[in-house]
């Protein structure tokens, strides 16, 4: 049997998730709640394989935080994220930070019914259009593996820099490296995921900065 919970901070979808996950045979809803440190409490006390989870409820600027940090102590947890979020690279985001699936709120009930019923058997789901813009997007393996790579530290530490809104310069001057050094670290990041201009640079930024 695999239990189920969710965090959203709205209750008619904690309920409508409730009722839905308990009509699904080999499946068990336990708990909701809307509530971080809750999640964290109920996840240690009463375990499941699977929790639909809202993360923007926690803020947009934690989202990704929350997670990366749940994945990393719940790593026995599957993670569905099911939210409104206002950013397109949020999913794919999200989804290296070890979450085993993505849906927009706004999907039909039979997607969010397949989606528990893949993670709950041990898979990622992938939406057909989020397995299409994947598959147009990274066209060989090497491109995979360059766009899922982990980014190093000095890259974790530009990005922080740019979130707070620093120009290259002070970046550099806390950093204690060249602007033109920098300037490579924004340039490389910006190759890697396909951000064409600084808006979307600040944007994914604010998105995928998890520190």
């Amino acid at each position: 049997m695999v239990r189920v919970a969710s965090t959203d901070g709205c209750p008619l979808i904690r309920q409508g998730l409730r009722e839905l996950v308990g009509k699904l045979p080999d499946m068990t809803f336990r708990w909701d709640t809307d509530n971080y440190v809750r999640v964290c409490e109920r996840l240690s006390k009463e375990p499941v394989e699977l929790l639909i989870l809202e993360p923007l409820a926690f803020g947009e600027q934690d989202a990704l935080h929350v997670v990366t940090q749940l994945r990393r102590q719940f790593q026995k947890t599957s993670l569905l994220v099911y939210t409104h979020s206002p950013s397109e690279y949020f999913p794919m985001a999200a989804l290296r930070g070890g979450a085993a699936g993505f849906l927009h709120k706004d999907c039909a009930v039979k997607e969010v019914l397949s989606a528990v019923q893949t993670i709950a058997s041990g898979k990622v789901y992938l939406s057909p259009t989020q397995a299409r813009q994947i598959s147009l997007r990274y066209l060989s393996s090497s491109e995979i593996e360059q766009q899922t790579r982990p980014l190093s530290d000095r890259e974790h530490e530009v990005l922080a820099g740019i979130r707070r809104g620093k120009r290259l310069k002070e970046i550099a001057g806390c950093l204690l490296i060249s602007p033109k050094t920098v300037h490579t670290y924004k340039m490389r990041i910006m190759d890697r995921f396909h951000l064409t201009n600084n808006a979307a640079l600040i944007e994914f930024a604010h998105t995928c900065e998890s520190d």
